[in-house]
């Protein structure tokens, strides 16, 4: 296991296609990512 798998949570786009090269997101895909990654009701703090 590499060390992004212990750091990072997946993204819903993945890291890599296919053929195995880096994806590189779109604006689009940066912010649904994000937003879909909220949660202001989780805690208090939010």
């Amino acid at each position: 296991m590499t060390f992004i798998d212990k750091v990072l949570k997946m993204p819903s786009y993945g890291w890599e296609d296919a053929d195995g090269a880096l994806i590189v997101p779109s604006k689009k895909q940066l912010f649904r990512e994000f937003f879909s990654r909220i949660n202001v009701f989780k805690n208090r703090k939010n």
